[in-house]
């Protein structure tokens, strides 16, 4: 029963971590339709008009006009619905207050105008900012998030040097190619040791993911819960080599996966494999798992392989600060 309990909390500390975002990107997108088509106060805002043009279900586009209403952009009538009440001049406040998403898009903007080569490999703050419509605290918080993830470091004395990351299709898949090596041995190491906490804490996460709505998600939040299971996989293994050096190949990868469109079939196939992988693990059958892990990194690197047979990046760009 205590197990139950503890994975129905994980499941929602997930589902709440989703909906937050979601919540505050479509919050923006609300604002963005009220500007483009000049609403006025006292203007009707139908939840299902919003669904429909963001292709999205009328739960978040409900969520994201609470939110509103709390920031006084609208006010909720009984029976009657949502009406716009803030005057257009208060929106470019409104929208400074909902900064998480505005800095998520953001940093995946950077994050393809580097993988892309759009940007140099030295850069200040100064020219970041030129470049992309973004305060001075938001570039703090994105250079922040961007340099504990490891693809950037900040240089002694002035500005910033991106670090090496994968750019092609070929060192993704050699990084594949390295993974099947150290994963399945880390498995069957006779230092293995399961940390009950932390598999179930694993578990939860991929569950909640196997149920989650696709359009809750975003790539970053795949690629980390991916990372996640793995990494704790091979945590156990009471080898620190090798979970330095899936670490540093997670890292090294980040950019190319956050390219991936989300595919509702192969996220739910991973997810069971992951689940089933966990399973043999907990029943005494590491050499089980071993195989399982191979098997399952290398149906993951054909399908990504195809994924970038068919998405090319472009050809490199020179850098236009």
């Amino acid at each position: 029963m205590l197990e139950t309990v503890k994975k129905i909390t994980m499941s929602l500390v997930l589902d709440k971590e989703i909906d937050a975002s979601l919540t505050n990107q479509v919050a923006l997108k609300i604002i963005d339709y009220i500007e483009r088509n000049r609403l006025q106060r006292g203007d009707h805002l139908a939840a299902q008009r919003f669904a429909d043009a963001f292709t999205v279900s009328r739960s978040p586009v409900r969520n994201a006009l609470i939110k509103l209403a709390s920031l006084e952009v609208v006010e909720s009538r009984q029976n009657r619905g949502f009406f716009l009440t803030a005057s257009p001049t208060a929106l470019p406040e409104v929208r400074r207050l909902i900064t998480v998403p505005v800095e998520d898009e953001l940093y995946l903007r950077v994050a393809r105008d580097r993988l892309i080569g759009r940007l140099a490999d030295h850069i200040t703050e100064a020219e970041l900012a030129r470049q992309y419509p973004v305060t001075r605290s938001q570039l703090q918080r994105i250079l922040a998030r961007m340099a504990k993830e490891g693809w950037i470091a900040r240089k002694p004395g002035y500005g910033w040097q991106f670090l090496p990351v994968l750019t092609s299709r070929d060192a993704v898949m050699q990084s594949y190619s390295f993974r099947k090596a150290i994963e399945p041995a880390a498995i069957v190491e006779p230092t293995y040791h399961m940390e009950e906490k932390t598999f179930l804490h694993s578990r939860a996460r991929q569950n909640a993911l196997l149920g989650a709505d696709l359009d809750r998600l975003t790539p970053v939040h795949v690629f980390e819960l991916g990372c996640d299971f793995h990494e704790t996989v091979v945590g156990c293994s009471g080898n620190p080599y090798a979970l330095d050096e899936l670490r540093r190949q997670n890292r090294l990868r980040r950019l190319m996966e956050y390219r991936i469109t989300l595919d509702k079939e192969r996220i739910q196939r991973q997810c069971r494999e992951h689940l089933e992988i966990l399973d043999r693990i907990e029943a005494g059958d590491r050499t089980g798992a071993a195989e399982l892990m191979r098997r399952h990194l290398d149906i993951t690197s054909s399908v990504k392989t195809k994924y970038f047979e068919d998405h090319p990046l472009p050809p490199p760009e020179p850098a236009n600060l």
